[in-house]
């Protein structure tokens, strides 16, 4: 008797499942499985707050906060409270060249025909080189995982220019010569080239690169949240990012990088949204025109591909990748960027063969396969969703 049970249990959870993940029908469906979802993984003490939006061209279809960005006050998180958002910060730094060189910057000069006090072991390298991580850079546990991140603080002691001198010359205290390979031979994700690409761009324009791509990117998009510097948002507002130990979730200490602009900047929801919107378009939301078409196009460009160590099918533009999110049993082509640093996950995409793209924003996850599961059934109906546009 208690097999038969057993038993009917068993096919009544499978029958429950199946009707569970039916794939919805619609785009309209597929969306609100998503909601759902967010909601629910939310609640489940998967994250403490999630954040999506799902972007036509040139539209914000939809934008919405779940969960807490402060648990001890719960505060709620909203679609406008910024928070760090990792590696996506290098996105600025790729349209700011884009822009630049609307206006003569030359992306593939090196960087010492605009910069005469450059580190000699990189004086070769172009920005592009930088900007599609070919530019023979390594970060190294001791420089970058070791030195870059400096705790209990919004703001790095070491300025950005003082780091690079240190980190790219052989007098540094950081310098590694196994770091510095030549410049165009292979693919090599690098955090230290972000930060020397966005030294470039303030160099050659005269000023610093925080007020170049303020008044180039940011504030001609409206992107209101968005600031490289930490201590300018109003008390209470950013969001408090956790780290998942003993079952509860933990607020971690602020920390603040050396190499800022790889993954410095501080953002909301609406402001990542409004700007995948605005690189989907070609420069237009809501049918005004913020930036200029062929500055988009060129950002967009593939620069690098079939390069040793980039995998099939990826390609780079300028900080802006076209890669695979891969599941199991599921492939995801997507353009854009990701971000990941303690106790955030940020994801910017358009989906490839589709006219649709999602951004995720999660301050701090629980480390699990089940945590992990969920967070792929959320993109996977994000992108069921892009292909039933109809």
């Amino acid at each position: 008797m208690r097999r038969l049970f057993l038993i009917l249990t068993a096919l009544i959870a499978a029958a429950f499942l199946f009707l569970t993940l039916e794939p919805p029908r619609s785009e309209e469906a597929a969306l609100a499985r998503v909601e759902r979802l967010a909601r629910n993984t939310t609640e489940a003490g998967h994250w403490p707050a999630l954040s999506v939006a799902y972007v036509a061209p040139g539209e914000v279809i939809w934008a919405e906060s779940f969960g807490q960005a402060d648990i001890a006050t719960a505060r709620a998180m909203t679609p406008e409270t910024p928070m760090p958002i990792g590696s996506i910060s290098k996105v600025i730094i790729g349209l700011t060249a884009a822009l630049e060189a609307e206006d003569g910057f030359d992306l593939d000069a090196p960087l010492a025909d605009y910069w005469p006090g450059v580190p000699e072991t990189v004086a070769a390298v172009t920005f592009r080189q930088l900007a599609t991580h070919t530019g023979g850079i390594a970060d190294t546990e001791r420089g970058y995982e070791g030195a870059a991140y400096a705790q209990n603080t919004l703001r790095h002691p070491t300025a950005l220019a003082d780091y690079l001198e240190s980190y790219l010359t052989p007098e540094g205290a950081l310098f590694d010569s196994t770091a510095i390979t030549a410049p165009g031979t292979a693919h090599a994700y690098s955090n230290v080239g972000a930060a020397l690409a966005a030294q470039a761009l303030g160099e050659a324009s005269g000023t610093d690169f925080a007020s170049l791509s303020q008044n180039r990117v940011l504030e001609p998009l409206g992107l209101t949240q968005a600031t490289w510097d930490a201590t300018t948002l109003p008390p209470n507002t950013r969001a408090t990012l956790y780290r998942h130990r003993d079952g509860a979730f933990e607020p971690l200490a602020p920390y603040a990088l050396a190499t800022w602009p790889d993954g410095g900047l501080n953002a909301s929801l609406n402001d990542l949204a409004t700007l995948l919107a605005v690189m989907m378009s070609g420069g237009t939301l809501d049918g005004d025109r913020l930036l200029p078409q062929d500055a988009i196009a060129r950002q967009r460009d593939i620069s690098s591909s079939g390069l040793r160590n980039m995998a099939p099918g990826q390609g780079e533009g300028l900080f802006w990748a076209f890669e695979s999110l891969d599941f199991p049993g599921l492939t995801i082509p997507v353009e854009g960027h990701s971000g990941g640093d303690p106790g955030l996950l940020t994801m910017m995409y358009r989906i490839g063969g589709t006219n649709r793209g999602f951004v995720l924003m999660i301050n701090g996850y629980r480390e699990s396969d089940w945590t992990l599961l969920q967070g792929g059934r959320l993109i996977a109906n994000l992108a069921r969703a892009a292909r039933l546009v109809r």
